[in-house]
């Protein structure tokens, strides 16, 4: 899992964009901390942890003292990408605007401190680096290009099993942990297809190292592989979704 130590502190700021799913009250984010070094897309979904809370004009009073008790809360965001200047916008759900508003929390009166869910963002990363092994699979399976088809194909499912062991508090990447964990999710989903799919990504695998399939062979075990990993897309948009982040902001790879 990528350790980010992302936290961040800012003033709270009242914006004009108003959703269905958001409040118009945000945090400025510099881009080179967050969008830029992610590559996220907006609309993404944020989680974070409040860390503190600090008052911009004075010390706080007693009274004002009980707002420290949202400190440790779980608080969720909807980034906004601006094409100009050097932030983007981190609007506030409008499940979590509750959280901050019940204390008397209001804009441009306290600056926030905030760390951003590392297994989330590593589980972005992850997702996206799927993407990319499933991009690099099509332009070696249209070139017929079976071995090399097969590397990426198995890259991309190791990096999408990865991305849901994360968000199961587990770091799967060695081939067996790979094949056991997706064994323990076929168990849990009670998808017995699964393990009959994983036996064709596992001849996909193999045949990487000793190219031994030709295009009829290899074929069958494609359609096989690119089942399961529509398979592992579903699981890992459902824990995503238990997380409060929005599928949509996470491409799905489409099957040939």
């Amino acid at each position: 899992m990528i350790k980010l130590g992302l936290v961040l502190e800012m003033a709270i700021r009242k914006g004009i964009i108003s959703r269905e799913d958001i409040i118009n009250i945000y945090l400025n984010v510099p881009k080179t901390h967050l969008s830029e070094p992610y590559e996220l897309p907006g609309k993404t979904a944020i989680i974070g942890e409040i860390l503190d809370i600090k008052s911009m004009k004075a010390k706080l009073t007693e009274e004002e003292a009980k707002i420290e008790e949202v400190i440790g809360k779980e608080i969720r965001f909807i980034l906004f990408k601006n094409i100009l200047g050097f932030y983007d916008t981190l609007y506030i759900s409008k499940g979590s605007w509750p959280i901050l508003r019940d204390y008397g929390i209001i804009p441009d009166e306290y600056i926030l401190k905030v760390k951003v869910d590392e297994e989330v963002m590593s589980e972005i990363t992850r997702r996206r680096l799927a993407d990319y092994y499933y991009d690099n699979f099509r332009k070696y399976y249209e070139a017929k290009k079976f071995s090399k088809s097969s590397e990426f194909l198995w890259g991309a499912l190791n990096a999408l099993v990865y991305a849901i062991g994360l968000l199961y508090g587990k770091k799967v990447g060695k081939h067996k942990e790979v094949v056991d964990f997706v064994t323990e999710l076929a168990n849990a989903y009670e998808d017995k297809e699964m393990g009959e799919l994983l036996s064709s990504a596992q001849t996909l695998h193999a045949n990487f190292y000793h190219d031994f399939m030709d295009e009829l062979m290899f074929e069958d075990d494609r359609q096989k592989t690119e089942k399961l990993l529509e398979k592992l897309v579903k699981i890992l948009d459902k824990e995503i979704q238990k997380k409060g982040l929005s599928s949509k902001s996470l491409p799905t790879p489409t099957s040939i």
